[in-house]
C-alpha cells in the first residue's frame, strides 16, 4: 500500500479537529529514531514487506500539543504492532 493512502486514512480522521498542515504523520525507523520513509499525503514511497515505521500524528488543540505514536512492522498481508502495551491514555 502507498504510504500517502496510510496517511490520507490518518488525515481523513485527525484534519478535521486538529489539522496537521505539513507535519508528516509517521516516518520510518531504523538505524536512526527518524528516518525515510515520511508518512506524508505527498509520499510516493509502497510499504513493502520489513518496513519499520513509526506512526504518530501530532496534535494541537486549544494550544496543547500531543504526540501519540506506535510502531509497525509492514507484512506480506498488512502490518504487526511492536509494542505489547495495551492501547489506552494515561492522563498524567
Amino acid at each position: 500500500m502507498p504510504l500517502r493512502d496510510v496517511a490520507a486514512q490518518i488525515a481523513a480522521v485527525l484534519e478535521p479537529v486538529a489539522p496537521q498542515g505539513r507535519i508528516p504523520y509517521g516516518h520510518g525507523i531504523g538505524m536512526d529514531n527518524f528516518e525515510a520513509p515520511v508518512l506524508s499525503v505527498d509520499s510516493e514511497v509502497v510499504a513493502d514487506p520489513n518496513l519499520v515505521i513509526v506512526v504518530h500524528p501530532a496534535l494541537e488543540v486549544a494550544g496543547r500539543h500531543y504526540f501519540l505514536g506506535d510502531t509497525f512492522l509492514v507484512t506480506e498481508t498488512g502490518a504487526e504492532r511492536l509494542a505489547n502495551d495495551p492501547l489506552t491514555l494515561t492522563v498524567v
